[in-house]
């Protein structure tokens, strides 16, 4: 009895199963007792089951020098434990028949399986757990339950195939098992156990998938054979990709290598069971792929990130070669017929791979190197260029034209994938130079930016912000300097808000804050362009006036003292008046330091606020006397 999942499964429709006279067959041949005579006289009252028998002995696969009329002489020939395994397969795949959920490709289905089952057949040479019929067996339906929930439950599959959308095996899994209790490797191996295969083959299918074996309870023969099952899976995959990239190639042979098993064997492997998989493609009738690359093939293959290559020639014969050859090494292929047309193309379309013939109309392939060298538009493009002519000339002036490489016609195909695949690597280096510019470009914005913002908050009153004290003094040091050097005149403002202590303790530092914000903008916006201020702490401003006398200072100190009274801040429903009071000082030949000019702004300051407040005062200066 299977799990209440798979019983569930059963009932609610038709699951995939052997012919009843396949069934009786598999049981007949169980029995070494049957006869030939008894085991050909049940296959004979299948027609169908008959024919691919006969068609079978008859491929090359059986190696047999003479037609085989007589199934007799099939049975004994392929041998029973073979037999029973085919016909297990045999009356379950059924080529004619549709998809039975939208998303379910039931040829696909069957094309990969019988891929993953002649690679299975051929790997036992290397992981010897089982016979090569049953290996072929266990594959080719070690991904029947997906066939199975495609037909038992159509809409909801549909609906899986929807949400997972071609993603890892791993993901369809979880899917199934969430929506059915069961995944379809689980589903696989109980419908398996139902046609009586071994429960070591069982064991294998339910685990095929799980990434940590080893907290799994399964013997050693198992394991073995989920190591056969994934990597005959692999081959499977390449063997019905439509396009086949060298990544493809390079991760079964990697998958290999890490076995340590030898890449020569595997390249005959992976060729034998592709070639059986064409052959008995015709006995199933099931549609294989022709155009599956060797293993050999790896290096040559284009990657999946490759560019477009662009091939231009006159010659329709010699452009199809061209545009052949590289189509079945897996490239993406453009063509045009002369050196004018392909120039618009790479303008319009950014071709970075070029192969041309030398002599063509309108513009040959000298003079397209030429017009893509001195273009400022189409940047880095590498370019190969044909020719049947041949010496150190030819070669030399292919080059001072701007050609990137060089090959003589006829070429032979794997020196032309030769120099593509170093032509990429070019283009690659050259990617990753331009890739590294940018970054080091955005790193010294960055960088820029960053120095920018640091150095704003080392010189800005993060309240206001107007410079801070730090600036102020820095920026009176460079003036002093100036005014000095060019003995012209140099002013200083000192303001403080009145009463500011005051407004903090009634109102709140809230209402604080709003005022010194606002007091800064009223300055700022009331100043000379060529005037700087800042904060100087707490409710201290400071105007340093370049170029200003100190009544120039004071009629403008007294023009923002007014400004400043005249504004009302309102906050929450209350408004507020502000005062505030300063101090002018002037610059004056016997001062010796800067500091000299700050102190005589803020006595002036103190004077007016001890004068009433809300007004503006002229600082004197008066030298300490030597003793």
């Amino acid at each position: 009895m299977g799990s209440a999942a798979f019983e569930e499964i059963k009932r609610a429709g038709r699951l995939p199963s052997p012919k009843a006279v396949a069934l009786e067959l598999m049981r007949l041949l169980d029995e070494k007792s049957t006869p030939i005579s008894q085991i050909t006289s049940t296959v004979e009252t299948d027609p169908v089951l008959s024919s691919r028998l006969l068609k079978l002995v008859n491929s090359p696969l059986a190696g047999v020098s003479r037609t085989i009329a007589s199934l007799a002489m099939a049975v004994n020939l392929i041998g029973r434990p073979a037999v029973r395994n085919l016909v297990l397969g045999m009356s379950l795949i059924d080529p004619g028949k549709k998809a039975l959920a939208g998303r379910f490709d039931y040829q696909e289905f069957w094309s990969k399986s019988l891929a993953r089952a002649v690679s299975a057949r051929h790997l036992t040479r290397f992981f010897k757990a089982c016979a090569p019929d049953e290996a072929f067996t266990t594959a080719l339906v070690s991904r029947i339950g997906a066939l199975g929930f495609a037909a038992t439950h159509p809409d909801d599959y549909d609906q899986i195939q929807s949400r997972v959308n071609g993603g890892p095996i791993a993901k369809h899994l979880l899917v199934e098992r969430e929506v059915f209790g069961i995944d379809q490797n689980e589903l696989s191996a109980e419908m398996m156990a139902e046609w009586y295969l071994a429960d070591v083959f069982c064991d294998a299918v339910r685990h095929q998938n799980v990434v940590d074996l080893a907290k799994v309870e399964i013997d050693d023969r198992s394991r073995i054979l989920i190591s056969q099952l994934n990597l005959a899976n692999s081959f499977a995959d390449i063997f019905v990709k439509p396009v086949v990239y060298q990544e493809d190639l390079a991760a079964v042979v990697e998958s290999f290598e890490s076995m340590n098993l030898d890449r020569e064997l595997l390249n005959d492997t992976f060729d034998l069971a592709k070639q059986e998989w064409h052959e008995l493609g015709s006995v199933f009738a099931v549609k294989t792929n022709k155009n599956v690359p060797s293993l050999a093939d790896t290096h040559s293959r284009a990657s999946r990130d490759q560019r477009p290559i662009l091939v231009v020639d006159d010659d329709p014969t010699s452009l199809k070669l061209l545009v052949n050859a590289l189509t079945e090494a897996g490239y993406e292929v453009r063509s045009a017929v002369n050196g004018f047309d392909a120039f618009k193309a790479i303008r319009a379309e950014g071709y970075q791979m070029v192969i041309t013939d030398w002599n063509m109309p309108k513009m040959d392939g000298l003079q397209l190197c030429g017009a893509l060298r001195n273009s400022e538009v189409v940047g880095f493009v590498y370019v190969i260029v044909l020719t049947s002519s041949t010496g150190n000339e030819v070669l030399s002036k292919a080059f001072d034209a701007g050609a990137d490489d060089f090959l003589i016609k006829p070429w032979k195909k794997i020196e032309l994938l030769a120099r593509l695949k170093a032509g990429f690597r070019t283009l690659n280096l050259e990617s990753n130079l331009a890739a590294e510019q940018r970054a080091a470009h955005k790193t010294n914005a960055e960088l820029a930016s960053l120095n920018d913002k640091l150095k704003r908050m080392a010189t800005t009153d993060e309240l206001t912000g107007l410079y801070n004290r730090r600036e102020a003094m820095s920026r009176l040091n460079e003036y002093w300097a100036r005014a000095k050097r060019r003995n012209t005149p140099l002013s200083c403002i000192a303001f403080d808000i009145d009463n500011f202590k005051k407004c903090n303790d009634t109102y709140g530092h809230d209402v604080g804050d709003i005022v010194l914000r606002d007091t800064a903008r009223i300055l700022k916006r009331s100043v000379r362009a060529s005037e700087s201020v800042f904060r100087m702490g707490g409710e201290e401003f400071m105007i340093l006036c370049p170029d200003s006398t100190a009544a120039m200072a004071e009629k403008g100190a007294e023009r923002i003292r007014a400004q400043v009274e005249a504004n009302r801040i309102k906050h929450l429903g209350a408004t507020y008046a502000v005062t505030i009071s300063g101090g002018v000082a002037e610059v004056v030949g016997s001062m010796n330091n800067c500091d000299e000019v700050l102190k005589v702004a803020d006595r002036a300051l103190y004077e007016a606020k001890a004068a009433g407040r809300n007004r503006v005062m002229i600082g004197q200066f008066a030298p300490i006397p030597v003793a």
